[in-house]
């Protein structure tokens, strides 16, 4: 898919700038009212703004889940580094100048590469859409939370080039399921989102819901990436990454390649823009 540059600024400041909740105890239960809130905004007339109302969606959900996640991370050693270290991803990917410096089939350059393609001039884009601050305030998340999902919000372009998918409407919707696959709270999205490529005329379904299952597997065959230390990874050899993650070469998961769509999709593609 073909995506439209957006200006940018130099970098989001993460978590330093995200406004957190007075509100008390953080909580971290699913909020249903919130949720049906957010479907009903999703499921307007489309517009890729709804994105932020997909996130609020995940996010009202996702409580017990979020937590966990960051328990899990907190635990580890990379994860009680990065605390207090507060590296900011956005930041890294944003640093051309850096990433073009990166040694020939590095993970930097591959980055640099992917977004160059795809016509992207602001890594920072999801994350400010999932708009942390405001779910934090909403949900009275406390603030070394709201810093953990903010990163994760801030992983969508790395996970595409991570796991070898392209701009393609196809390859969103593989990386839609590789994402699933790291984090335990999303696969109940599958229910809503699956079915959209079996209607175009012509379409193959058979193979496409194998792409998505092995798209899935993929991802949740891997290490959680998300733990990891992926600024210092950025001028290692890509291969080297994938194997450090247990990610495996997408030629190996997806032998036949990315399947391709019907009329549905191509409409997609050329009328729905995204920044």
């Amino acid at each position: 898919m073909q995506t439209t540059a957006v200006a940018t600024e130099a970098a989001s400041a993460q978590a330093a700038q995200t406004p957190l909740s007075t509100s008390g105890t953080p909580r971290y239960e699913r909020d249903l009212p919130q949720a049906a809130k957010a479907l009903a905004m999703i499921f307007r007339p489309w517009s890729f703004a709804n994105i932020d109302q997909t996130f609020r969606f995940v996010f009202s959900l996702a409580g017990p889940i979020v937590k966990s996640h960051f328990d899990e991370f907190a635990a580890t050693e990379t994860g009680k580094r990065l605390l207090k270290e507060r590296p900011n991803i956005v930041a890294a990917q944003n640093d051309r100048e850096a990433l073009a410096a990166m040694p020939e089939g590095s993970f930097g350059r591959a980055y640099l590469d992917y977004v160059d393609q795809a016509g992207m001039a602001d890594a920072g884009y999801f994350e400010r859409k999932a708009d942390i601050g405001e779910c934090a305030a909403l949900f009275g998340w406390d603030e070394d939370v709201v810093w953990h999902v903010d990163r994760q919000a801030a992983l969508h372009d790395i996970f595409h080039v991570l796991g070898g998918y392209d701009q393609s409407v196809e390859g969103e919707m593989g990386v839609f399921e590789f994402t699933a696959g790291q984090y335990p709270q999303l696969p109940f999205l599958n229910a809503l989102f699956a079915p959209f490529p079996v209607f175009p005329a012509r379409f193959r379904v058979r193979p496409w819901l194998r792409f998505l299952l092995r798209s899935y597997e993929h991802g949740r065959n891997a290490e959680p990436i998300g733990f990891a230390d992926l600024e210092a990874m950025l001028p290692l050899p890509l291969e080297e990454v994938r194997r450090q993650l247990k990610i495996a070469p997408p030629e190996e998961v997806h032998p036949d390649g990315q399947p391709r769509g019907g009329f549905l999709y191509r409409w997609f593609d050329a009328h729905v823009p995204v920044p």
